[in-house]
């Protein structure tokens, strides 16, 4: 199989490339394609002779999959290496109802949606009659600050839709306090991975 010879159809699929392009390779005399034996007027190529020109040669990835591997590699990268939390905590207006079981829940059940709606995870939640402690995970293109606005507005809304509760719920003022993370094995992968070579 290695000394048949491939006709310009065959070798265009050989290759990875069209048929277009191997005759705009044998035309050109200046470059190192391999020559052609002839049968007649058709030209053939051999294996060998193809696979020693596409090793000098690799393929080359198109625009449009270059930006999709970076933006894989963007995304791997934010989620294997930015691992950021956030202690929060939101104490209710004197006018609003004290907390109970049932309104706890849909706090909660609120606050987690929102936050998987900013790819954040509330990873731990605690609430009492008149305050909300949880911790947060986000991705560094999240601000601390909009996660507690978003958060705050989501279960407001939701309690005064399920529940009737006019006014505010929640006081202005929140607490926030960020939540180290920092582990020698996730800084050990995150060198690793810079270290590697990226084959373009």
């Amino acid at each position: 199989m290695a000394d048949s010879r491939l006709t310009p159809a065959q070798a265009a699929e050989y290759l990875g490339v069209t048929i277009q392009a191997i005759y705009v390779l044998n035309s050109r005399k200046e470059n190192d394609f391999p020559r052609p034996s002839y049968t007649g007027r058709t030209p053939t190529w051999s294996q060998p002779e193809l696979d020693v020109w596409r090793a000098a040669h690799p393929p080359k990835r198109s625009a449009r999959q270059r930006q999709a591997a970076e933006g894989t590699d963007r995304d791997r990268g934010n989620a294997d290496f930015h691992d950021l939390r956030a202690h929060l905590a939101f104490m209710t207006a004197r006018d609003s109802p004290t907390l109970t079981d049932d309104l706890r829940s849909l706090i909660e059940r609120t606050m987690r949606d929102a936050a998987r709606a900013l790819k954040s995870e509330v990873e731990d939640f605690r609430c009492k009659a008149n305050y909300v402690h949880f911790v947060v995970r986000y991705p560094v293109d999240t601000s601390v600050a909009n996660l507690a606005q978003r958060l705050r507005g989501a279960s407001t809304r939701a309690l005064r839709q399920s529940h009737s509760v006019d006014g505010h719920l929640w006081s202005k003022p929140y607490y926030a306090a960020s939540a180290s993370a920092h582990s020698t094995a996730s800084l050990s992968r995150y060198v690793e991975c810079l270290e590697q070579t990226i084959n373009n």
